[in-house]
């Protein structure tokens, strides 16, 4: 495999020993590739038909291994083992269709117990502190540099069976610790997920959304968020600089206490914010500061609510009204 020209290889693996072999070495101005010595491989100069070679590998449990070790092999400066240039740089096309300068397509058949992932990329890192070296196991970058729709990276999951039994996720983020971290907010801390917004050239920028969840007109998201385990605090906000509220609510927005039966909540409607519980609004306060409650007590008595003159009877406690 030559470093530096555009190569194009398609490689499809079977179970099977039925495709017939090719004769000798297959050659085109871009590759150079001998059979001899490689059974259960076949070479096909037109693959499926295309303009462009392919290699099949006809034996269960062979794979092609590219291997690139220390001394002669990994070098400090080598940017790329593999590289594949696409210069997308022609004019019209189909809005729906996708070129990709590497395609991977693996196809699960029922019965098969072992895990297919379409795509594994393992790091094993022994880098120290002192190295000052950050390490990858995948990294996707794209520069935005006109008004097109521009995305990093975009994971799509079609669940196709309603009510599923088993998970549908779109993206799992795990890290498997061992022993305390006593770092905390610094640098070195465990971060499951760290997102971060910077300036590109030094200047004030805007970011319009940190995390956003949409749904279509169709779809409800039973959970936006939910949190599964043990936590010493669930959302913290004391490290950030909110202008606007750090907590944004619209009217008939509740917030709930009691688990999500949320019988018992705070609520604002038409300028006025009430405490609901199963009694109904018990207490309200408008926007002016009157407050309204079904009931007032204190240590010494039970408030009541007074419509009319004050009578005879009329009574104040601690600055609460016991009698009419």
């Amino acid at each position: 495999m030559s470093r530096n020209g555009n190569i194009l290889i398609f490689i499809t693996i079977i179970c099977a020993s039925t495709a017939s072999h090719a004769q000798g070495p297959i050659t085109t101005s871009q590759l150079t590739v001998s059979q001899a010595g490689l059974p259960g491989i076949t070479i096909q100069p037109s693959y499926q038909g295309q303009s462009f070679p392919g290699v099949i590998l006809n034996s269960p449990g062979q794979g092609l291994v590219f291997t690139k070790t220390g001394g002669a092999g990994a070098g400090p400066e080598d940017a790329a083992d593999v590289f594949i240039n696409r210069a997308a740089s022609y004019s019209g096309g189909n809005s729906r269709s996708v070129n990709a300068p590497l395609k991977i397509a693996d196809t699960v058949s029922a019965g098969a117990r072992s895990y297919e992932w379409s795509l594994s990329s393992i790091m094993d890192n022994s880098s120290t502190s002192t190295d000052a070296s950050q390490n990858n196991a995948g990294y996707f970058h794209t520069y935005k540099r006109s008004s097109g729709a521009s995305w990093a990276t975009t994971e799509e999951l079609d669940d196709l069976n309603p009510n599923p039994i088993t998970p549908s996720v779109t993206d799992e983020k795990d890290l498997v610790a061992v022993g305390a971290d006593t770092f905390g907010g610094s640098p070195g801390a465990r971060v499951i997920e760290d997102l971060f917004a910077t300036s590109y050239d030094g200047n004030p920028a805007t970011v319009a959304w940190g995390i956003r969840l949409n749904t279509d007109a169709n779809t409800t998201v039973v959970q936006g968020m939910r949190f599964n385990g043990n936590f010493t605090r669930g959302i913290d906000f004391t490290g950030g600089n909110f202008t606007g509220g750090s907590l944004v609510l619209t009217n008939g927005q509740k917030i709930c206490f009691d688990g999500t039966a949320c019988t018992t909540y705070l609520w604002r409607a038409d300028g006025v914010l009430y405490y609901h519980t199963s009694n109904g609004n018990v207490v309200s306060i408008n926007d002016i500061g009157q407050i309204s409650a079904t009931v007032f007590s204190t240590p010494a008595g039970v408030g009541v609510s007074c419509s009319g003159p004050p009578t005879a009877n009329f009574a104040v406690a601690n600055g609460i009204v016991t009698h009419c």
